[in-house]
């Protein structure tokens, strides 16, 4: 049997499917021929726009078989820009459950700099806060299938890069790189580069999606387990973590965005 991600993009596939008309389809029949479908519908042209504009040109750049990464109907990039798109002309509108606002700016693919020789990991969401810099990355299926241990680069096994942290994110650090803790589902490598990124301030939202039957699947409850795992070992150490799922989000956007909320969930809300 497919693993539960493979599973899930067919799933995801299947209802872009029986949201889309035929011609607005590639012949695979899991991607959207234009951005514009890969989103929701309840985006205006500018919002597509925008949207086109920030996102990673590779995700956008046509595949020998003439599709798009980002017109993928399992595309995590489609999926941040389609949900935050709204509230990029009023960032102050904008709810993040648990990270203080309002928010005065917000932009996708925000490319940070990790001092030492770390390199230059992207946010998928910025957002500019009382409390600082907050940043988000957005999971879709990647989390679904086990994972190898991240092969860090020698840079950072330099003493100055653990001492960029402090707290739990230190010892999370330390653990990952000698193997001490390898999680399965969880990338929390890239998370612990995210919080290197951001200095040792501000706040940091993992957002993940479930499938509508999370509960059946293993892979699902071992994800979850370690995301208690993380937040444990990390505490409240800077930057501030939150973990949220995508629904937990929309159920907090809903009285705001009712509309909006409906179209997310109508594309994204599938059993796999």
């Amino acid at each position: 049997m497919a693993d539960l991600a493979t599973r899930a993009r067919a799933a995801l596939a299947q209802r872009l499917r029986e949201l889309l008309p035929g011609d607005a389809l590639h012949e695979d029949g899991g991607h959207a021929r234009r951005l514009a479908d890969a989103l929701v519908p309840t985006l205006a042209d500018d919002d597509v726009a925008w949207a086109h504009a920030a996102r990673a040109k590779g995700e956008l750049r046509p595949a020998r078989g003439g599709t798009v990464q980002a017109h993928a109907a399992w595309s995590s990039t489609a999926l941040v820009a389609g949900a935050f798109a709204p509230w990029r002309a009023d960032p102050g509108a904008l709810v993040l459950p648990g990270v203080p606002g309002p928010f005065t700016g917000l932009r996708l693919e925000e490319r940070l700099h990790i001092p030492h020789g770390g390199g230059t990991p992207n946010l998928d969401v910025a957002l500019d806060g009382p409390g600082g810099l907050a940043g988000i990355e957005a999971k879709l299926t990647e989390h679904l299938a086990p994972r190898r241990p991240r092969a860090w680069k020698p840079a950072y096994r330099r003493p100055a890069m653990a001492q960029a942290l402090g707290g739990g994110w230190r010892a999370l650090f330390e653990d990952l790189l000698e193997e001490r803790w390898a999680p399965r589902h969880l990338d929390a490598g890239q998370l612990v580069r995210h919080a290197l990124s951001l200095r040792g301030a501000g706040d940091l939202v993992l957002l993940h999606w479930e499938p509508a039957n999370g509960d059946d699947h293993p892979e699902v409850l071992a994800h979850r387990d370690e995301v208690r795992r993380l937040l444990e070992r990390v505490g409240d150490a800077a930057p501030r973590l939150h973990v949220r799922t995508w629904r937990e989000l929309w159920a907090v956007w809903e009285p705001r965005a009712p509309q909006h909320v409906a179209a997310l969930r109508a594309r994204y809300d599938v059993r796999a």
